[in-house]
């Protein structure tokens, strides 16, 4: 697993949900992260993140399944795409090891873009598409990447003709190569008086599954004394059949989450529902419902900066400020 600790990019989405697992953690870039927040109570709430990756198996075991076309043009596109990384998200929300955008996924009937093979699927599928559609290599590859419309209307486009050649030299260039998916540990928690609760969490995702596993306790000061408290583990898991649809269960309560890593819903059921929305691009908001007690945030992106602000209706808000850095 590479380490690369010159990253940063922001951690927090629900900074105003304490000590509940951050199940869109594993959609986020790598890299190491920090996020602080302080409220009017005086609380402080802080996360340092190391978003890692871990081999799930080699590109020539993924590439065993294609048969329509030439295993290394594929191999080499995997790299160019993604460089490997089963989680990778562009800008234009294009998602997975070979960047397909959900509609388009959706239409190829692909069931899960994260999912090593059902992405794999899904381009295959695409590339059949634009091959009948062009009848050339050429065209076919800058067709992927520029969509057909753009190529049958306008012929070879300057963006097309330089990712043709990025393929193309990487398909040249391309050998077995390990195949990565995320593996994140987190450490958070929140500081009030003489007190400090933490979390320390580590999750993964292993092809349809996702797994989170987290230790919680308490640091408090009296008189003289530190006395540390262990409370116990957590743990969860979530499986996802599709991209919009994952389920599973904690330690004491079931979930659900429906919809795309920048715009969902999380639902937990059976001990203390919970209820959390959340969309975001530049600007980003969330609402979080949990007992009698509701929580929302604004939030924006600035260059290598998130800012959110978080509001309770109890009457407690507060500010976070984060920092992340190109992925």
């Amino acid at each position: 697993m590479k380490k690369n600790f010159l990253l940063f990019i922001i951690v927090i989405i629900f900074s105003i949900v304490h000590f509940s697992f951050d199940y869109l953690t594993l959609f986020k870039s790598p890299g190491l992260s920090f996020s602080y927040s302080y409220f009017n109570n005086n609380e402080i709430n802080f996360s340092f993140r190391y978003g890692g990756k871990y081999k799930i198996m080699n590109s020539s075991e993924l590439l065993k399944k294609v048969w329509s076309q030439d295993r290394t043009l594929i191999g080499g596109q995997m790299k160019v795409e993604s460089s490997n990384y089963t989680h990778a998200i562009s800008p234009s929300k294009a998602m997975g090891l070979f960047q397909i955008k959900y509609p388009t996924g959706n239409d190829i009937y692909v069931l899960n873009l994260f999912e090593p093979y059902d992405n794999l699927k899904g381009a295959l599928e695409y590339h059949g598409y634009l091959r009948k559609l062009f009848d050339n290599e050429k065209k076919q590859i800058a067709a992927y990447h520029e969509g057909p419309g753009t190529i049958k209307n306008n012929g070879m486009t300057k963006n097309g003709e330089l990712y043709y050649n990025k393929v193309k030299l990487a398909q040249k260039e391309y050998k077995n190569s390990p195949v990565f998916s995320p593996l994140i540990l987190d450490f958070n928690g929140k500081m009030y008086g003489k007190n400090i609760e933490y979390n320390l969490d580590l999750s993964l995702a292993y092809e349809k599954i996702e797994i989170y596993f987290g230790n919680s306790g308490n640091i408090e000061k009296t008189n003289n004394n530190i006395i540390f408290k262990n409370n116990g583990i957590n743990f969860s898991i979530v499986y996802c059949p599709t991209t919009i649809l994952s389920f599973g269960f904690g330690n004491n309560y079931g979930l659900i989450r429906l919809g795309l890593p920048w715009q969902n819903f999380i639902i937990k059921y059976l001990n203390s529902p919970e209820f959390t929305y959340y969309y975001g691009d530049q600007y980003f908001y969330f609402l979080n419902i949990k007992d009698k007690n509701i929580k929302i945030g604004v939030g924006l992106n600035v260059y290598n900066l998130k800012f959110s602000l978080n509001y309770n209706l109890s009457g407690v808000y507060g500010l976070q400020i984060g920092l992340r850095g190109a992925s």
